[in-house]
């Protein structure tokens, strides 16, 4: 393996010894010399050097304790480190090792044995570098991949939001805003006490690319009941029912198929399932209650009210949000989680603006 070129810099308080390693290195490497530690560190900040040459005992600042400071520097401590020591004492050749270095050499020594120390421990610092800036390499290739699935996963969860939009007349162009407004929710019920470990950046950012995919069950709803104009039969009605575990299911099977962020379809499958369920236990499928409600399902369930009673009004005054968020807050303990609605109470700026907005924040 090629190491001519490197630069070795040699510590010692000895000029001898200096002297020696210096016409042992010369010719194949470039050569720095320093006499005590803090010239050492001096020269490290000018230079970048590839092995040290160290004396484990000199004024000022002795070996041992340099090295630990180069240890302490994450631009030093891969530099491998030979000590030189006058004895074999096995006390300094043991906190050598402790305090990072990869080799040692008695003295006095033969220029043969330097050369080849130093060869030895340049190749396998050079195999080191190769391994990690393979491993580099791989994580960006692995980082690229995974963003590519990312993408991937997303593009098929806007397709299925937008067959849900294309069918429902009162969803048509407006699920970004009920991710905005499902974020704002998040973001300040995070503020409380209960949920901050919960509610992390992670965690809502899951939540807004989960929300589009509340209501695809309804890809199961037959149009002449999702769009019928009048009253459902008790028939149609439990079609309409049926849409949340219909959603699970559907789901569930692209969860096991497409792979990846099981996060991303653990939380959707949740929200799908109970987002009509009311916090009094009067909902459905399942009639549960209270927190017994998974939280994104409660998030996307005011979000969803929320959009779905602005639908078609995007552009009028803030009057009119007013007026659905006091509608709402109505339903506080009754379909809503009172903590949820005092959380819009408190975004009650944030989520007109959305609601005024033209263009959905993305």
């Amino acid at each position: 393996m090629y190491t001519r070129g490197a630069r070795i810099l040699v510590v010692d308080d000895t000029k001898k010894y200096l002297d020696i390693c210096r016409k042992a290195l010369e010719g194949d490497y470039d050569v720095l010399l320093a006499t005590n530690g803090r010239e050492a560190l001096a020269l490290l900040e000018r230079y970048r050097v590839d092995l040290i040459l160290m004396d484990v005992h000199m004024p000022e600042l002795d070996g041992f304790e340099t090295c630990r400071i180069l240890k302490g520097i994450s631009a030093y401590k891969h530099i491998p480190v030979i000590f030189f020591t006058s004895s074999d004492n096995h006390e300094d050749i043991a906190t050598a090792f402790s305090e990072g270095a990869v080799d040692y050499v008695i003295k006095p020594f033969h220029t043969i044995e330097i050369r080849e120390r130093v060869r030895i421990h340049l190749e396998l610092k050079l195999s080191r570098d190769e391994l990690i800036r393979q491993k580099l390499e791989l994580q960006d290739e692995v980082e690229r991949r995974m963003q590519e699935v990312e993408r991937t996963r997303d593009s098929v969860i806007r397709v299925f939001a937008n067959i849900i939009e294309t069918r429902d007349p009162l969803s048509a162009n407006r699920m970004n805003k009920m991710q905005s407004y499902a974020r704002i929710l998040a973001r300040e019920l995070a503020k409380e006490k209960r949920y901050q470990k919960k509610l992390t950046q992670e965690y809502i950012q899951i939540l807004y690319r989960a929300t589009p995919l509340h209501d695809i069950g309804k890809i199961g709803v037959p149009d002449r009941i999702l769009l019928k104009p009048g009253s459902l039969t008790q028939e149609e009605f439990q079609v309409i029912i049926n849409h949340t575990t219909l959603g699970y299911e559907t789901l569930k099977t692209a969860k096991l198929d497409i792979g990846g962020n099981s996060a991303l379809f653990e939380m959707a499958m949740d929200i799908a399932l109970y987002h009509h369920e009311r916090w009094d236990g009067n909902g459905y499928p399942y009639g549960i209650k209270g927190e017994e409600i998974p939280l994104p399902a409660r998030i996307v369930a005011l979000a969803d009210a929320i959009n779905h009673k602005t639908a078609g009004k995007t552009g009028e005054d803030s009057a009119y949000m007013d007026q659905v968020l006091e509608e709402l807050a109505m339903e506080s303990g009754k379909k809503y989680d009172p903590l949820l609605v005092e959380a819009m109470r408190r975004t009650r700026d944030l989520l007109v603006r959305e609601f005024l907005e033209d263009v959905p924040e993305t």
